[in-house]
């Protein structure tokens, strides 16, 4: 099937909720922006177009992030018309920093993707859940992406025990429930 990546997954999820009742419990990875950085050409010339001077490697990872940012966005829009978007967890995190070579900008954080410093760990997460978190909830608890396979088996009511530890332990959403409102 030809096309960028994100976009063949956009198109697929947004084909799923149509219709759609009852409950539904997909995961979706998008697995961009990632190598190699290859923006759609015509998401690629908006940013050229906007921001004259930009550098051009860092002008494909900003369309690429752009065109991620729009897909996602189509399938947000999806879950609203079907009217399943109140009641659907969605997590956005990534996996490291930012990669550097490819002109990312990490903040204050020193260095970047593939380091051991924070501009390589550290990364913001943002989780939305209407049902459940108050609009504009922030929350400065640390957490590891590992956390979040189990945290979203409990948020699904899965009782499952590693070993002799419960996954209860691991919980991402902790601080953040403090703030979950329940809508009747």
């Amino acid at each position: 099937m030809p096309g960028q990546g994100g976009s063949l997954l956009s198109g697929e999820l947004c084909s799923l909720y149509p219709g759609q009742s009852g409950i539904l419990c997909p995961l979706f990875a998008y697995n961009a922006p990632h190598f190699p950085v290859q923006p759609p050409q015509e998401w690629l010339d908006k940013v050229l177009e906007r921001e004259p001077g930009i550098d051009k490697t860092r002008a494909k990872l900003v369309a690429f992030i752009e065109h991620m940012d729009y897909g996602i966005g189509q399938v947000v829009a999806a879950l609203k018309k079907s009217g399943q978007y109140e009641n659907t967890l969605i997590v956005f995190t990534s996996d490291n920093g930012g990669h550097l070579p490819n002109k990312a900008n990490n903040g204050l954080n020193r260095d970047g993707k593939q380091s051991m410093y924070e501009g390589g760990l550290r990364v913001p997460t943002c989780v939305s859940w209407p049902n459940f978190i108050q609009p504009r909830t922030s929350s400065n608890q640390v957490n590891l992406s590992m956390d979040l396979y189990p945290t979203l088996l409990e948020v699904a009511g899965v009782n499952l025990f590693l070993g002799q530890i419960s996954i209860h332990n691991l919980d991402c959403f902790a601080e953040c429930k403090k703030h979950w409102i329940l809508k009747s």
